[in-house]
């Protein structure tokens, strides 16, 4: 009986994709994804609109996009984009195709549909009971479209790659160093920025880069455009999952196919790109021998140099060892005025299943088990400093001590149901310890990504640290933001002039270090 309800549901919804099917195929493949190259380029990153997109809105050409409500005014999303892409290597014409997404009064339509079929998926599976769990897998969706990728993003990164021993599982995964790497990387992304497509094989001037590293990049970053998409019609699901289900596209950015009659590698959507050599690596890697213990010990200690780097005014202390039998401090401890910052770094990500699921939350409440464990973990050693068990640091009861876990990637775990979730589980947990949950009211903790640290410290030299967690905390509202839009929002001139901590470290090393 399950089953044919969940099968009337799939009918439904492949009942309602059925026109935008039907229409993307009279779509010229070649062109409507330079089409889509065009469009993202000149949202996020101001480039004009070329001559052969056709009949745009008024405003629409000269518009920068430097918010949502950019976007807002022309209803086109680049997350729509992106599906769209998808659709079109899908069932787009490779030979021939009546229309081009080039007319602006041809992608409206195709748009127009996209969004009717999400509205009717929504009107399927959403309900009061995970209408907060559908507002957290849209953040994941939509969250990383509202930033643009730039170096100091790829530079840390590539900070935390560099360790030796990552840099050694990176070599036996690709074939290729973290420099060449990115290298390649980089010279492409800044042609793509530009260009739709390369002839192949590329002119190559980059130093120490020939045809044979550019050959061993696109093996691992590109696929044949029958082969894409052959994966992406098997990756297709005519459920909730529908905008969310994996999309090869990420994994494979560059696409070999024939343009203007020479065999080509094109690039529909060059932030994929970026995202594919900086968190994309990271699933490139993982499961190889040796990553996790290498690749906690590298994110540790970027953190670590990003709490220097950004806050010189603040004193840093190392993780230590303690007591008998031997234990082991917070990674980093901030001290910051009248505040310890008990930092703790955790690289994991959050698993793909997490962020999609609405169904089936398991592997969310999964992950947000393993969260709770962290945000415990550093309660428990925030305890024997409080027991005076520090030997390096002796306990003040005129500082406030704050717990802050430090992730590589955004959980966007902020106003939502998982945060609730979260919260029941860190009591529960430390219910089961013996620790009052008194201490989560008198040492409320926080989470952020390395990015909202950067910010976190770099406000912090003028504002400090219990000054922004006590304004954040004692608000209703702002209490359950996300730590990096708070400081953005109430800290607009600090914010603005914060600098880039590793951009020039990173662009000296390409420059000259190889």
């Amino acid at each position: 009986m399950i089953t044919q309800v969940f099968t009337d549901q799939n009918n439904t919804v492949f009942g309602t994709y059925t026109p935008l099917r039907n229409t993307i195929r009279k779509a010229n493949l070649t062109p409507s994804l330079r089409a889509i190259h065009a469009h993202i380029q000149h949202m996020l990153f101001g480039q004009p609109v070329p001559p052969y997109i056709r009949n745009t809105p008024i405003g629409y050409t000269n518009t920068s996009f430097n918010s949502t409500l950019d976007y807002l005014k022309f209803h086109i999303f680049p997350w729509e984009l992106e599906l769209i892409a998808k659709e079109l290597i899908i069932h787009g014409a490779l030979v021939g195709g009546e229309k081009t997404l080039e007319d602006w009064n041809y992608l409206v339509p195709i748009v127009n549909k996209l969004k009717n079929l999400e509205e009717e998926i929504s009107e399927i599976y959403s309900n009061t009971g995970n209408v907060l769990i559908e507002f957290y897998r849209i953040a994941h969706r939509q969250f990383i479209w509202q930033s643009r990728p730039g170096l100091e993003n790829i530079a840390r990164y590539w900070k935390i790659y560099s360790d030796p021993k990552l840099n050694e599982v990176i070599t036996k995964a690709t074939g290729l160093t973290l420099d060449e790497l990115y290298l390649i990387a980089l010279a492409l992304t800044g042609t793509y920025l530009d260009k739709y497509a390369l002839f192949y094989p590329p002119k190559i001037d980059v130093k120490n880069i020939d045809q044979e590293h550019l050959d061993k990049f696109l093996k691992h970053f590109s696929l044949p455009i029958n082969e894409l998409r052959d994966r992406l019609s098997n990756e297709q699901r005519m459920n909730e999952k529908y905008a969310y289900a994996f999309n090869s596209l990420r994994a494979y950015p560059l696409i070999r196919m024939e343009y203007e009659g020479r065999d080509s590698i094109v690039c529909p959507i060059p932030p994929l790109l970026f995202r594919r050599i900086t968190e994309g690596l990271y699933y490139e890697i993982c499961k190889e021998p040796n990553f996790d213990s290498s690749f906690g010990n590298a994110f540790q200690i970027f953190v670590g140099e990003l709490l220097k780097k950004a806050n010189e005014k603040a004193q840093v202390i190392p993780e230590r060892t303690y007591g008998k039998p031997e234990k082991r401090t917070v990674d980093w401890i901030v001290i910051d005025k009248s505040v310890l910052l008990f930092v703790e770094c955790k690289g994991k990500r959050l698993t793909f299943e997490a962020k999609v699921s609405l169904t089936d939350t398991t592997e969310l409440y999964r992950q947000l088990d393993i969260m709770a464990n962290f945000i415990v973990q550093i309660y428990k050693t925030i305890v024997d400093y409080d027991d005076g068990k520090y030997p390096h640091l002796k306990f003040d009861k005129d500082k406030q001590v704050y717990p802050l876990l430090v992730t590589l990637e955004e959980w966007f775990l902020f106003g939502s149901q998982a945060l609730d979730i979260l919260d029941e589980k860190i009591r529960s947990k430390l219910n089961s310890l013996s620790i009052s949950s008194k201490i989560l009211d008198d040492k409320p903790y926080m989470i952020c990504s390395v990015e909202g640290l950067d910010l976190l410290m770099q406000v912090s030299s003028k504002y400090s640290i219990d000054e922004i967690f006590r304004d954040k905390n004692k608000d209703v509202e702002t209490r359950t933001w996300h730590l990096e839009i708070y400081i953005k929002d109430k800290y607009k001139e600090a914010v603005s002039k914060i600098k880039p901590l590793f951009k020039e470290e990173f662009n000296n090393h390409m420059d000259f270090g190889l």
